[in-house]
C-alpha cells in the first residue's frame, strides 16, 4: 500500500508542477493585459487592483499543496525504509540477480540516487533548478505586480506574501535536506501521543480550546471595548456635533487596532508570563486564560507568541495605511496609543514578576507602582476616542484633564477587581479569614497570594483581618464568598478604588469647568454636587437611602452641567456594579444574567398558575396524583 502511495505521489507531483508552470504563464498573460501594465490604455482590461494583488495566491496555493505532498513523501520514505529493514531481518538472503542487494531494499537502494543529502550530484542540482526556477518566476511575477500597485497595496502584498513564502521555503528545507530531522520529530511526537484516544482530546487547563483563545483571548473583558466608543460619544457631546462617515470609519479602525490587535496581543503576553499563576488560580476555569494540554504546553505558548507578532504587524500596517489614506491625525493618535500600551506593559510585567514572601497583605512600593500603571490603559482608550471625536489632547491641553480622569477611573476599575480577586484567594473558617495556599502547586505551604502580591495589598484596605495558615489547601475550606464586609463598607476611604473614584470625579468636573469656561461659582456648585454623590456611594450602604441621595445629587449636577452629570453617573454606576459583585460573577456575567432570568421566569410562572399549583408542580411527581 505504501508503494502504491509512492507511485500516486509521483504522478500527482508531475501533474502539479505542470499546473504551476501553466498558472504562472496564464497569470503573466492576464496581468500584462491589465491597463495598469500598459502605458497606453488601449486594448486592455480594467482589472480591479485588489484582484491583481491577489493573483499570486493561485500559484502559491498550488506550491503549498506540492510542499504538503513532498513532506508526506519524505515521511513515507523513512517509514518504508524502516519496514524494509524489519523484513530483511526475517528474510535476509541476497537477490540472486542483484549480487550484494538484500531482499526488500528498494527504497534504501534508490536513495543513493535521489537523496538531496547523499544522492547523485546531477539529481540534486536538477531538483534545485526546479525549485529555484519556480520561486524566481513566482517572485518576479509578484514583484512586477507589486511595482504597478500604489504604495498601500505594495505594503499589503509584502505583509502577506513575504511571510508565506518564507514559511513555504522553511517547510521545503525541512522536507528535503532536513528530512531525517523531520521524521525524527514526527516519530517522537507520535510515540509520546500515538493518537489512540480517537475522539477524546487531551485535558485542557481551562476547558477552552487553543483556537478559541487565539481568536479572542479575553472574552470576559468585553466591557472594556465599550470605553473607547463611549469616550468618542462623550467627545461628540462636548463638541455638540454629529460624526461624519469618515469619522465613523476612523472610529471602527481605531477600535479594531487598539482593542483587537494591540490590547489582545498585550493580554496574550500577560497570559504567557503568568501561566504558572493561572494554572493554580482558584478561578482558573472562569478566567479562561491561555489553555494548554498537559503534553503540549510549548505548542500553545509558541502559537500564542506567533499570533502576538502577527497582531502587532497588522496594527502597524493599519496605522501606516491611515497615514497614506489622508488620516494623518488619527494615525498619530494610534501610534501614540500603541507605544503607550507596550511601554506600560513592559513596566507592568517587570513589577508584577517580583514575588513577595512576607506580609502579603501590606501595600508595598511595587504594588503601589502597579496600581499607578494599571490606570494608563483607560487613559489610552479615552485619548483615542476623544481625539477621533475632534477634541485631541495633542491640540487642546484641557483635554489632558479628562485623560487624567480616565486614568483615575482605571485605577478604581482595576484595583476593585484586584480586591475581589484577592478575596478569591482567601478561605473562611469559623468567621476568620486565611490565605488560600496551593497544595496543587507542588510547593506546600506557599500562599497563592505570594505570586500576586498586589492582590494581597488590596486586602489590606478591606475591613477584614486576613491571616496566614500554613499548609491550608483549597479543598480544606470553601473559598471566601462572604462579601458582606466589602459590600457594606467599601473598605477604607484611602483604598485605591475609593481614591480613584474621588479623583476621577474631581478631574472630570475640572475638565467641564475649563472646557465650557464655567464661572467659579457654578464650578463650585458642580464640584460639591459631584463630591456629595461620590462620598455617598463610598460610605453608605447600597440601598434605598443611597439611591435617593445619589439620584438627587446627580439630578442637580445634570441640571447645571449635562456632561458633568453624565461623567459622574458613569463612574459611580461602574463602581457600584463592581462593589456589589464577586470575582466569579464578574468573570461569568452571563451566568448571573441567566440566573436572574430564571428567577423572573419562576416568579411569573407562580403568578400565572397560582401558588398552590406551582407548589404542586415543583414538589410532586406529575405522573402520580397528590394524596
Amino acid at each position: 500500500m505504501a508503494r502504491d502511495d509512492e507511485r500516486s505521489y509521483l504522478t500527482v507531483l508531475a501533474a502539479m508542477f505542470g499546473v504551476v508552470i501553466t498558472l504562472l504563464g496564464l497569470l503573466v498573460a492576464v496581468a500584462s493585459s491589465a491597463c495598469d501594465f500598459r502605458t497606453e490604455r488601449t486594448q486592455c482590461f480594467d482589472i480591479p487592483r485588489p484582484a491583481l494583488a491577489a493573483l499570486p495566491l493561485l500559484p502559491l496555493a498550488t506550491m503549498a499543496y506540492i510542499q504538503i505532498t513532498s513532506s508526506l513523501a519524505t515521511l513515507r520514505s523513512y517509514y518504508l525504509r524502516g519496514v524494509e529493514r524489519e523484513i530483511r531481518s526475517i528474510a535476509g538472503s541476497p537477490i540472486e540477480a542483484l549480487p550484494g542487494v538484500l531482499s526488500s531494499s528498494y527504497f534504501d537502494f534508490i536513495q543513493t540516487l535521489v537523496s538531496l543529502r547523499r544522492g547523485r550530484i546531477g539529481i540534486r542540482i536538477s531538483g534545485l533548478i526546479v525549485l529555484c526556477s519556480i520561486m524566481v518566476i513566482f517572485g518576479g511575477f509578484t514583484f512586477i505586480v507589486a511595482m504597478k500597485m500604489p504604495l498601500p497595496y505594495r505594503a499589503a502584498m509584502a505583509f502577506v506574501y513575504i511571510p508565506l513564502v518564507l514559511i513555504l521555503l522553511k517547510e521545503a528545507m525541512s522536507a528535503t535536506i532536513g528530512g531525517r530531522s523531520l521524521f525524527a520529530k514526527v516519530l517522537h511526537r507520535y510515540v509520546a501521543d500515538p493518537g489512540e484516544r480517537l475522539f477524546t482530546s487531551s485535558p485542557q487547563t481551562t476547558g477552552r480550546g487553543i483556537g478559541s483563545y487565539l481568536v479572542f483571548p479575553r472574552p470576559e473583558d468585553w466591557h472594556k471595548w465599550l470605553f473607547l466608543p463611549c469616550a468618542f460619544g462623550f467627545g461628540l457631546l462636548c463638541s455638540g456635533r454629529l460624526p461624519s462617515n469618515d469619522t465613523l470609519m476612523e472610529l471602527m479602525i481605531a477600535i479594531l487596532v487598539v482593542e483587537y490587535l494591540v490590547y489582545q496581543g498585550r493580554y496574550q503576553w500577560n497570559d504567557i508570563r503568568g501561566l504558572d499563576e493561572d494554572l493554580v488560580h482558584p478561578e482558573s476555569g472562569a478566567r479562561k486564560r491561555l489553555p494548554i494540554t498537559h503534553d503540549d504546553a510549548r505548542g500553545s505558548v509558541g502559537k500564542s507568541t506567533w499570533l502576538i507578532a502577527m497582531r502587532q504587524s497588522l496594527a502597524i500596517t493599519a496605522i501606516v495605511w491611515m497615514f497614506y489614506a489622508g488620516h494623518g491625525e488619527t494615525g498619530w493618535i494610534l501610534t501614540t496609543a500603541m507605544a503607550a500600551v507596550w511601554l506600560t506593559a513592559i513596566g507592568y510585567e517587570a513589577l508584577r514578576s517580583r514575588k513577595s514572601t512576607v506580609n502579603l497583605t501590606r501595600m508595598t512600593r511595587g504594588s503601589l507602582c502597579l496600581v499607578v500603571l494599571v490606570g494608563c490603559g483607560y487613559a489610552v482608550r479615552l485619548f483615542v476616542g476623544f481625539g477621533i471625536s475632534g477634541i485631541s489632547p495633542l491640540e487642546q491641553p484641557i483635554a489632558w484633564t479628562l485623560v487624567a480622569a480616565a486614568w483615575a477611573f482605571g485605577v478604581m476599575f482595576v484595583s476593585i477587581t484586584w480586591a475581589l480577586e484577592g478575596l478569591a484567594h482567601v478561605n473562611q473558617i469559623d468567621d476568620k479569614y486565611y490565605y488560600a495556599t496551593g497544595g496543587s502547586t507542588g510547593q506546600p505551604g506557599l500562599p497563592l497570594l505570594s505570586r500576586k502580591p498586589h492582590l494581597g495589598a488590596m486586602l489590606s484596605f478591606l475591613k477584614i483581618d486576613v491571616h496566614f495558615r500554613g499548609h491550608l489547601t483549597k479543598t480544606e475550606a470553601p473559598l471566601c464568598v462572604n462579601l458582606k464586609p466589602f459590600t457594606e463598607s467599601g473598605g477604607s476611604l484611602l483604598a485605591p478604588w475609593n481614591l480613584g473614584l474621588i479623583m476621577s470625579t474631581a478631574l472630570g468636573v475640572m475638565f467641564n469647568v475649563g472646557f465650557f469656561q464655567l464661572s467659579w461659582q457654578v464650578g463650585l456648585v458642580v464640584f460639591i454636587a459631584a463630591l456629595a454623590a461620590t462620598l455617598v456611594v463610598i460610605k453608605m450602604r447600597i440601598g434605598i437611602g443611597y439611591w435617593f441621595i445619589f439620584g438627587g445629587s446627580v439630578l442637580v449636577l445634570g441640571m447645571i452641567s449635562l456632561t458633568s452629570g453624565v461623567l459622574c453617573l458613569a463612574f459611580v454606576l461602574m463602581y457600584t456594579l463592581f462593589r456589589s459583585n464577586s470575582y466569579h460573577s464578574l468573570k461569568n456575567p452571563f451566568e448571573e444574567i441567566a440566573k436572574s432570568l430564571r428567577s423572573v421566569r419562576s416568579k411569573l410562572f407562580v403568578l400565572f398558575v397560582g401558588k398552590q399549583t406551582a407548589s404542586l408542580v415543583n414538589n410532586c411527581d406529575p405522573m402520580q396524583p397528590p394524596d
